[in-house]
């Protein structure tokens, strides 16, 4: 939580944080892509860290912002400021959009396991 709120509430700090667990974090997925022949990476900074390019498909899994501040305050146990904060420091739903291959909407209404299996047929085709 003190990372986070030192992180989230300064850029500067967050380039250098990013800029030293970017390298190790790539060359473990690199590693993991070698090893295996289906690989399955959860990454928030997937794009920006370039390991997207290791990637055949990514996938933008879309939240409205409201329902992902309220996830974030429960998952982390933190204040809204600073789900808000963290929120602030990633690239708008544009970005993603316009660096993915497949968009899955997660607003607690539309059926996530139905847009997963669409996708897993999709690209069976591909």
């Amino acid at each position: 939580k003190k990372l986070g709120k030192t992180v989230f509430s300064n850029p500067d700090q967050l380039a250098k944080l990013n800029k030293i667990s970017h390298h190790y974090i790539t060359q473990t997925v690199k590693e993991i892509i070698k090893n295996n022949e289906n690989v399955i990476i959860d990454g928030a900074l997937l794009i920006e860290s370039k390991i997207a390019e290791l990637c055949d498909e990514v996938i933008y899994v879309y939240c409205p912002e409201d329902i992902r501040i309220e996830r974030i305050i429960e998952r982390d146990l933190i204040s809204k400021e600073d789900a808000v904060l963290r929120l602030s420091s990633q690239n708008n739903d544009a970005f993603y959009r316009k660096h993915c291959s497949y968009i899955i909407v997660h607003d607690g209404k539309t059926d996530v396991t139905k847009q997963v299996e669409e996708f897993l047929n999709c690209s069976e085709n591909l």
